[in-house]
């Protein structure tokens, strides 16, 4: 049999078992709704003209999310690099968190913020957040000291030693942070 019958045949057994456990109520129709309904319903949202509406909704608000994140994450993952005391006693709870399983903190929003898409944007943001500054506080503690010693061979500020030579040489590690908060803002 070829590969691609053997997959296609597959993915129809799957949605085959999947309509029949959720039709027979072996699988609550709440958690798993049959596939019938939810092609049902996309059919509606294609006929209604609500697909690109809704598209365009969804990536703001992961717009919003990442970009809220990514200033935070940074912003924190210098500040857990440039305080050592401060990041040796926190760095282990951003990991944790990082772990946890921050859609239970979802009530919570909603009583913070409502229902709308504040509580989106904020859970997007937070769920991005720790890989952001995990990441960066990696990127910022692993510039290598020798770069240092020639920002400060030639004078430079503490200012000037970060914006020119320690933020330059942390970005790759970042933006490998922000790639990863990304897919979980998007989540």
């Amino acid at each position: 049999m070829p590969p691609l019958l053997a997959r296609t045949l597959f993915l129809i057994g799957v949605i085959g078992l999947w309509e029949l456990a959720s039709q027979t109520g072996w699988i609550n129709p709440f958690t798993a709704p049959p596939p019938s309904k939810i092609w049902g319903g996309f059919i509606q949202i294609i006929q209604a003209g609500e697909l690109g509406a809704a598209f365009m909704w969804t990536f703001i608000e992961a717009l919003g999310a990442s970009t809220i994140g990514t200033i935070g994450g940074i912003a924190i993952g210098w500040w857990l690099h440039s305080s050592k005391k401060i990041g040796i006693a926190y760095t282990s709870w951003v990991a944790a968190a990082a772990s946890a399983p921050l859609v239970l903190l979802y009530p919570l929003f909603l009583v913070i913020f409502g229902r709308n898409t504040s509580t989106i944007i904020a859970m997007g943001a937070l769920g991005c957040m720790p890989a952001i500054i995990l990441k960066a506080k990696d990127g910022l503690d692993g510039v290598r000291p020798v770069l240092l010693n020639v920002g400060r061979a030639f004078s430079l500020t503490p200012r000037q030693q970060f914006t020119m030579i320690q933020f330059p040489a942390a970005l790759p590690v970042i933006f490998t942070g922000i790639r990863i908060g990304l897919l979980f803002a998007i989540i």
